[in-house]
């Protein structure tokens, strides 16, 4: 490895002629290396011949104003899962406040996760909060998909009790419900607020 890197070139096992090669190697770390070839845990002639254009990269909590083009990355990324979804500007905000312990990966992890878990064409900041509260293991259970489902269910309730000008009759016929349901679904919604 050492030879390859500073002369640029290989020898096949068993042959007898080295080969040039160009190459150029691109190696990341989240570790202290100058510490680890202190502790004799890394080859110290290794590291200068890799040192040769340090670049940092943030992480995701130090740069939080790249989370809505990352967003929009992630969602073309998994159009064959969904496509059609947009976040909400509430959604996005939600997303900038979390502190990212994961990183890029685990925002990449949260995108997927909620574009497989739920259906509709906003995501909405009730969503991300839940999907981050999971994720977070604040309150973790294994009904993360009941929970997403219930806020899905709530949001549909109040697009349609809207589009019928607050009507709970033509509401509750649309939805397929009889008006008590109706009436105990929003009940019970605006006693858990």
């Amino acid at each position: 490895m050492l030879r390859v890197l500073q002369e640029k070139e290989v020898m096949r096992l068993g042959g007898d002629g080295v080969i040039p090669v160009d190459i150029r190697i691109i190696a990341a770390t989240n570790q202290d290396l100058l510490q680890l070839i202190q502790e004799r845990r890394f080859r110290n002639d290794l590291y200068y011949r890799l040192d040769i254009l340090r670049l940092h990269v943030p992480s995701l909590r130090e740069r939080k104003e790249d989370i809505p083009m990352l967003v929009d990355y992630f969602l073309h990324k998994h159009t064959m899962l969904k496509s059609g979804v947009a976040f909400s500007e509430a959604a996005i905000d939600r997303l900038k406040q979390y502190q990212w312990p994961g990183n890029i990966r685990e925002l990449a992890n949260i995108m997927e996760r909620t574009l497989l878990l739920f259906e509709g064409p906003i995501i909405t900041e009730e969503i991300i909060g839940t999907v981050l509260r999971e994720t977070a293991g604040r309150g973790s259970h294994p009904d993360t998909e009941k929970k997403l489902l219930k806020v899905q269910e709530m949001e549909t309730i109040y697009t349609v009790l809207q589009e019928e000008n607050y009507n709970y009759c033509r509401t509750a016929e649309r939805l397929g419900i009889n008006r008590t349901t109706l009436w105990r679904k929003l009940r019970s919604q605006q006693s858990s607020k």
